[in-house]
């Protein structure tokens, strides 16, 4: 080789290294973070499992915005101001979304979480879902959620060692009459027994660690069948979440054809087609949506509350005292009567703020540069809400770690008096920018009524040892494993506060009859029965 072609090797050879031995470390100028390995920048430092509680530790040493790097740059905001900042004020460019091989393999556009802003699917699914859920709407759902939590203290009332599962029938049911127009009258229904299963593998799918990075390594994709079992897991989930779907529409227009209506959201839509310009296949995206974000969140609320009640007894006491004083126990409490309820209120907020649902949010994608705080935040950055860590950072509240509603008395947001709340919302958990859940009010209406209605009728206490009498260890800082978290499952003994507020309970429950039958649509010969004699 000639002396000037060794030279132009020598060079090319001197800029490969050095463009590999920053391949895994962090850009100059965006935000500080842990430490990187080189190639492999921070993958290793975050864990499978409950990688928020990791994210809230970083922000004690890392501050208020910092970055890992994985698959490009991670930035993690952890303070309302942060949140403004980036997802707030610069959520034109902060909306994005990653790409994911298997969702659209999976879900072909049906689910709007993995939508990109600049999708036309993704504003066609947001303006329809912001009808469906706006407040008036929510309005006109408010009779079937009073009827289902009607029916989630009836079956507390029977079967109360299934909470867990009682308040996951509650939610799902909701959201399945008013966007679809039928209900799910018991947790066995296969209906919820479908959806579960599907959420189930999805989630498992799509953890990291459980099947190849494809995202990651595009060139997985390539890859024969025989050596990537996930291409075959896609197809069947695919299969499974069309059929479930499509079926429910389907059936619906059956319904339509018969003239049965119970004005469902996609009835009306069916009915408006030609003046609201809504596609089939988006009218369908949109119901997936509200199931998707309603159902879920809401069975995580209450699940944590009845942990947390069972935990704090004197939380239970107090909000005992309240109700009876307000409401008094002739009457089983409504939507409205919340208002009167601060320190209820309070237990509410710190539900969320102790468990909150979805303690990263669901990342965004930012799809040009921008300027925050002094910092870079690259284009295609993944940007995380530190959801979890803003709400137990001991510099903002007092003791984070225990369940306290009164901090909600003391403070508006709870935080220890004398803090800057200027950037802060109670709505926090429920996202920002233009990703914002748009079903804050409807899930709000759910968890409140159930609540209500849940301390007016019931005490919530820990299970006893049979052996020694006393409580059987429980821990509401254990939740569970999943991408949307809850306190987990304990032994709860939960009983009615009378004889006298169990009759109201099975009263109430036959009077929401009238409410819930126009739901029953198609019933299945062991849902049919259940109606019948439970």
């Amino acid at each position: 080789m000639s002396p000037v072609g060794t030279a132009v090797l020598g060079l090319a050879l001197t800029w490969a290294v050095i463009r590999l031995s920053k391949v895994g470390s962090r850009e100059p100028g965006i935000p500080p973070g842990p430490p990187t390995k080189p190639f492999l920048g921070n993958i290793l430092d975050i864990p499978k499992e409950a990688m928020y509680r990791t994210f809230a530790a970083w922000a004690k040493t890392y501050g208020d915005i910092y970055s890992a790097i994985g698959r490009g740059t991670i930035i993690v905001v952890s303070s309302p101001q942060m949140v403004r900042e980036l997802l707030d004020k610069h959520s034109s460019t902060t909306a994005g979304r990653l790409s994911s091989h298997f969702a659209k393999l999976v879900l072909d556009g049906l689910n709007i979480a993995f939508l990109t802003a600049s999708d036309p699917t993704f504003k066609v699914v947001r303006r329809g879902l912001q009808n469906l859920l706006s407040k008036e709407s929510c309005a006109d759902h408010v009779p079937v959620q009073q009827a289902e939590a009607s029916q989630l203290m009836y079956d507390l009332l029977k079967r109360p060692e299934a909470y867990f599962t009682h308040v996951e029938r509650f939610s799902f049911s909701i959201v399945l009459s008013v966007t679809f127009g039928v209900r799910c009258p018991r947790t066995d229904s296969e209906v919820l027994r479908e959806f579960s299963r599907f959420e189930h593998d999805w989630e498992h799918l799509i953890t990291p660690g459980h099947h190849p990075p494809v995202d990651f390594f595009p060139l997985l994709q390539y890859v024969p069948e025989t050596f990537a079992p996930w291409k075959g897991l896609c197809r069947d989930l695919k299969a499974r979440n069309d059929k479930f779907y499509y079926g429910l529409l389907e059936a619906c227009e059956r319904r339509m054809e018969r003239e049965e209506y119970n004005g469902c959201f996609i009835e009306n839509i069916l009915l408006e087609k030609e003046e609201n310009g809504i596609a089939r296949k988006d009218a369908l995206a949109i119901s997936v949506a509200a199931i998707e974000g309603g159902s879920i969140t809401t069975a995580s609320f209450m699940r944590s509350l009845i942990c947390c009640l069972a935990a704090y007894p004197e939380v239970l006491e107090r909000a005992h005292e309240e109700i009876d004083r307000v409401i008094g126990q002739v009457r089983i409490p409504t939507l409205e009567d919340i208002e009167s309820l601060p320190y209820i209120q309070a237990i509410m907020k710190e539900v969320h703020r102790f468990c909150p649902a979805a303690p990263m949010g669901l990342p965004h994608l930012s799809t040009a540069e921008v300027m925050v705080g002094g910092y870079v935040i690259p284009k295609d950055s993944t940007i995380f809400m530190n959801i979890y860590g803003m709400y137990h950072d001991d510099r903002i509240y007092d003791r984070p770690y225990e369940f306290r509603p009164e901090r909600f008395l003391d403070s508006e947001f709870g935080t220890i008096p004398g803090t800057d709340d200027t950037d802060r919302c109670h709505d926090m958990h429920f996202g920002a920018g233009r990703r914002i859940c748009p079903g804050i009010t409807l899930v709000t209406n759910s968890t409140t009524t159930a609540t209500l209605n849940l301390l007016w009728g019931f005490d919530v206490s820990v299970k006893k040892d049979p052996v020694t009498g006393k409580d059987l260890p429980i821990d509401p800082q254990l939740f569970t494993d999943a991408f949307i978290v809850s306190c987990t499952e304990v032994p709860v003994d939960i009983t009615p506060r009378s004889d006298s507020h169990a009759h109201m309970i099975r009263s109430q429950y036959v009077a929401s009859r009238e409410i819930l039958k126009n739901y029953e649509h198609d019933l299945s010969p062991e849902d049919a029965a259940f109606v019948e004699y439970w």
